[in-house]
C-alpha cells in the first residue's frame, strides 16, 4: 500500500500540517473551539485519502493499432479504447497519455462517469516534430478528490510504437528536367561499361536519350549507343554521420538536412532500378536487407544517428558493387576529407552535396579539391530545397 503522505497534494499536506499546528496550540492553550477546528481540518485530508483509495474501478486500455508510421511534421490521429468493467469510483479520474518530447501536444481528459460498465473511444491528434522511433503510452489515471487534496495514480498498460521517418522529397519528377536523370549523370561523367561506347546510326523510334553526341559530331550524323544494357546501374550512397562535421540545432541543423536528403535519394535510386549500397562515415551499412524496399529505407533513416567517428568519410565506401556512381552527402569537410573521398571513389564517378551553415575556408578548399578530382559538387545549407539541390547536381554533372 502506498504511503498516505505521498498521496497528498501540496494543498493537502499544507492543510494537514496546519491542522496539527492548530491542534497542538489548542491543547497548549486549553481552547476547545480551536481543537474542534483542528479536528475538522484534519478530517478533510483524511476523507480525501479515503475517497481516492477506496474507489477501485476496473479499468483497461486497448489500442487497435500498436504500430504506426508517420511522416515527420505531419499530424496523425491515435485511438485508445478505455473500458470500465466494474468496481466503484468515489471521485473523478484524470487520465493522461505518456507523450515523448518529440511530439507537439499534450493528451489529458477527465472520466466523470462513476457508475456502471462502459467503453469509451479516445481519439487525439499529435504532430511528429522529430524523426525517430518512439512509444506513446502507457495511460496514467489519477483519482483526484473534489478539493484536490489527494491523488492516487494507476498505470494502464499498453503502448503504441510510432516510427517517424525524415521528410521525403520526391525526386522522380525533378529528374525529368535533365537529359537522362541519374542514368545520364553516370554516363555523362564518363564512367560506364565498355560496350557503351559502341554506337550505331540513329533509327526512327530510338530513344533520344541514347544519342551519343560526341560520336554524332565526329560522324556528322546522329549516332546512338548500341548496348544500353551494359550500363553499370549501381550507386553507393555515403552519408556523413560524423558529429563533428555537422552544426546547428537538432531539428534544423545540417545533419537532419543530410539525413532527409539521403533518404530521398535512396528511395529514388531504388525506384529507378539502381543497385544501391548505403554506407555511413564510420563504415556501417545503413540497411542490410536485400532486396532493399521503401519500408526498409524509411526505417533505416528514421533511426540513423550521429556518430563519434573522427576519421575521414568514405573509409569503407569501396564496398559498393561494380563501378557505377558514388554519391556523398556530407557536412563540413577538410581538404584531407576531400582527398579521402577521391581515393574512395577510385574508378567510379563521384558526386557530392556538401551541407554547411557557413562556407568556412576548409570546406571551400575541400569542394575545390573534389572538383579538381573529377567530382561534381553542389554546396547547400539547411534552408536549401532538397529537390533543387538534386536537380542542380544532375545539371552540374551534365556539364562535366
Amino acid at each position: 500500500m502506498a504511503n498516505p503522505w505521498t498521496l497528498l497534494s501540496g494543498r493537502g499536506k499544507a492543510l494537514l500540517v496546519s491542522a496539527a499546528v492548530l491542534g497542538v496550540g489548542a491543547i497548549a492553550s486549553g481552547q476547545r473551539d480551536l481543537l474542534l477546528a483542528a479536528v475538522l481540518l484534519l478530517a478533510l485530508p483524511a476523507l480525501a485519502l479515503a475517497s481516492v483509495l477506496a474507489g477501485r474501478p476496473r479499468l483497461s486500455a486497448t489500442r487497435p493499432v500498436t504500430t504506426v508510421q508517420v511522416p515527420q511534421g505531419q499530424r496523425f490521429t491515435t485511438r485508445i479504447d478505455l473500458t470500465r468493467s466494474g468496481g466503484f469510483m468515489l471521485c473523478d479520474l484524470l487520465v493522461e497519455e505518456t507523450v515523448p518530447d518529440a511530439f507537439d501536444g499534450r493528451v489529458r481528459f477527465a472520466v466523470t462517469d462513476l457508475r456502471g460498465r462502459w467503453q469509451r473511444q479516445i481519439r487525439y491528434d499529435l504532430v511528429a516534430a522529430r524523426r525517430g522511433r518512439f512509444r506513446l503510452g502507457p495511460l496514467v489515471a489519477d483519482a483526484v478528490d473534489p478539493f484536490g487534496l489527494a491523488r492516487s495514480r494507476r498505470v494502464l498498460p499498453g503502448t503504441t510504437e510510432v516510427l517517424v521517418p525524415p521528410r521525403i522529397t520526391p525526386l522522380t519528377e525533378l529528374s525529368r528536367g535533365t537529359a537522362a536523370g541519374l542514368v545520364g549523370l553516370v554516363s555523362r561523367m564518363g564512367h560506364v561499361g565498355s560496350d557503351d561506347v559502341m554506337v550505331r546510326e540513329y533509327r526512327t523510334g530510338d530513344d533520344v536519350r541514347r544519342i551519343h553526341w560526341r560520336s554524332s559530331a565526329r560522324a556528322q550524323a546522329l549516332m546512338v549507343r548500341r548496348e544500353e544494357q551494359a550500363r553499370d546501374l549501381s550507386v553507393t550512397l555515403l552519408v556523413d554521420t560524423r558529429a563533428r562535421a555537422h552544426t546547428g540545432p537538432e531539428a534544423e541543423g545540417t545533419f537532419e538536412w543530410t539525413v532527409a536528403t539521403a533518404a530521398s535519394i535512396a528511395l529514388h535510386c531504388v525506384d529507378e532500378g539502381f543497385a544501391l549500397t548505403q554506407v555511413t562515415a564510420d563504415g556501417r551499412l545503413c540497411a542490410d536487407s536485400r532486396p532493399l524496399t521503401g519500408a526498409s529505407i524509411l526505417t533505416t533513416y528514421a533511426e540513423l544517428a550521429e556518430s563519434p567517428a573522427s576519421g575521414p568519410p568514405g573509409r569503407d565506401a569501396g564496398a559498393g558493387p561494380g563501378s557505377g556512381l558514388l554519391i556523398a552527402l556530407t557536412g563540413r569537410l577538410s581538404p584531407a576529407d576531400a582527398a579521402a573521398l577521391v581515393d574512395a571513389a577510385g574508378a567510379r564517378a563521384g558526386a557530392a552535396i556538401v551541407c554547411t551553415q557557413d562556407r568556412d575556408e576548409g570546406t571551400v578548399a575541400a569542394a575545390t579539391a573534389l572538383r579538381e578530382g573529377g567530382w561534381t559538387v553542389v554546396e547547400a545549407d539547411p534552408a536549401t530545397d532538397v529537390g533543387s539541390a538534386w536537380l542542380h547536381l544532375l545539371r552540374a554533372g551534365g556539364n562535366a
